[in-house]
């Protein structure tokens, strides 16, 4: 575990990196169970900040959440409930997510991006939807 980053660091005086990522979302992932599983590999630095795009169509009818290893990032999952209970939602709306501190050392770099709809076309989802992730890592050595 991470306590403390070296005594040399200052913040602002390191690389910042922006990785993007399109996840698509097929009508037939309807459910948590059936979830569009996309892993992400992130440097090792500190993700500072990110950004969530859900484009217009999407009607709320996408979610999505971000996991860090055994830790849902994004949204927060206060109890520990997982299965999709918290998650990320919108419409031709950006989530930025700015002033975060997560580390990234070398033993964890997997994250992964969890994206389902809310139904068959009986919930109208008729389409495939794309949304949108930026990951804003700050390359600093992570003891």
């Amino acid at each position: 575990m991470v306590i403390d980053l070296p005594d040399e660091y200052e913040r602002g005086n390191n690389r910042l990196d922006v990785y993007d990522f399109h996840i698509a979302i097929p009508v037939a992932n309807n459910s948590w169970a059936a979830r569009v599983i996309t892993a992400i590999t992130l440097p090792v630095g500190i993700l500072r900040r990110t950004q969530i795009f859900f484009p217009p169509g999407c009607h709320n009818k996408i979610r999505c959440n971000l996991y860090h290893g055994a830790t849902q990032l994004l949204p927060t999952d206060p109890i520990g409930a997982g299965v999709g209970t918290y998650y990320l939602t919108g419409d031709d709306y950006w989530f930025d997510i700015k002033d975060m501190f997560e580390l990234i050392d070398a033993a964890s770099t997997a994250f992964i991006v969890n994206a389902w709809n809310i139904g068959a076309a009986s919930a109208d989802v008729y389409y495939e939807h794309v949304i949108d992730l930026y990951a804003h890592v700050e390359r600093v050595a992570v003891p």
